[in-house]
């Protein structure tokens, strides 16, 4: 969902839902939703202030309509950063999760070997949208 401003969730049609992953490029006011467009159409796509459902991101090739198209610019994670925020708290993620966690399943002893904060550094790649941009 849009996270401020956008199209008013009561005004989507009714074949367009909101996907409940959010692309890290994506400003506050766009929602990215999956529209059903018959038997075996299912799209993702985003939902501009506007209302109106678009399919593609970029600028980048003959693109004559997307995201960027109609913002004007290129975009980034820095243009998405509220949502991506947003996603986290949602999902309960906090830095007093992690160290409850790890009071509770390590020992002393292997407590000792885990790094600080600052010095820890790590990544994920899902299988499930690794081959598209979108799934950063």
């Amino acid at each position: 969902a849009p996270l401020k401003g956008g199209h008013p969730l009561s005004k989507y049609p009714v074949n367009v839902l909101v996907d409940g992953q959010r692309a890290a490029w994506l400003p506050d006011a766009w929602a990215q939703v999956i529209k059903n467009t018959g038997p075996g159409g299912v799209y993702i796509g985003w939902m501009s202030p506007a209302g109106k459902f678009i399919y593609h991101k970029n600028l980048q090739g003959n693109w004559t309509y997307g995201v960027e198209v109609v913002v004007g610019r290129s975009l980034t994670a820095l243009d998405g950063i509220n949502g991506i925020v947003r996603s986290l708290a949602a999902s309960g993620v906090s830095v007093k999760n992690d160290k409850a966690f790890l009071q509770q399943c390590l020992t002393s002893t292997e407590r000792r070997h885990v790094l600080p904060a600052h010095k820890f550094h790590f990544g994920v790649v899902s299988a499930r949208r690794a081959n598209a941009e979108r799934g950063i």
